[in-house]
């Protein structure tokens, strides 16, 4: 017996509620299971239609399927490499850390601050900047739960917070996460796969 392939067709992707649920793409599948742990990227500026936000990129991750639209949650952040590069200037520094966040409701991820100053910062400067970063980030994860941080991080709570305690150091030309990526979650993929293909 022939088993015939499934014609694929287009499913519309949304960002997640908490980020004001609009489509952010759509990406071709032959049935909703397949979809669940697909990525998909876009500018900030696409969500929040702030010219200033395309030098972030954001990467979504297919969660759920309801009817014919993808749902998301935000899995990725990442300020352009280029845009800090163009702010780098003979005589200043760059101040980076990397470290891992657990949000209250178990959320892990791997996030990388960093600071850039208007002039050179001595070691002990950097030493207090990445200690006063990572200090405010793992803060917020304790208290907040994952949609919650993204929410601080997409609409700039988060880098207004990081900029006002770098600066208590050092001049500072930028303060902000580089880059933000979900390592576990509590989203079980393969859950969801099995009963949306069950549910078919």
């Amino acid at each position: 017996m022939v088993k015939h392939k499934k014609a694929k067709k287009w499913f519309p992707v949304v960002a997640p509620d908490y980020l004001g649920g609009k489509p952010v793409g759509s990406v071709l599948a032959s049935e909703p299971s397949s979809l669940i742990g697909r990525s998909i990227s876009v500018l900030l500026s696409e969500l929040t239609e702030d010219p200033s936000h395309t030098t972030v990129k954001i990467k979504f991750k297919i969660t759920g399927v309801k009817g014919e639209t993808a749902f998301t949650e935000l899995w990725g952040y990442e300020l352009d490499r280029d845009f800090v590069r163009s702010l780098l200037r003979k005589g200043s520094s760059r101040v980076d850390i990397i470290f891992n966040a657990t949000t209250k409701d178990g959320y892990r991820m791997r996030v990388s601050a960093i600071a850039v100053t208007r002039y050179r910062a001595s070691q002990s400067q950097k030493k207090k900047m990445r200690k006063a970063m990572m200090n405010i980030v793992l803060g917020k994860c304790s208290k907040l739960n994952y949609s919650q941080l993204v929410q601080e991080l997409v609409f700039g709570k988060i880098e207004s917070d990081l900029y006002n305690e770098a600066k208590k150091f050092h001049r500072i030309k930028l303060a902000g996460i580089k880059k933000m990526k979900v390592l576990e979650s509590p989203i079980k993929f393969e859950e969801v796969r099995v009963s949306l293909a069950e549910a078919v």
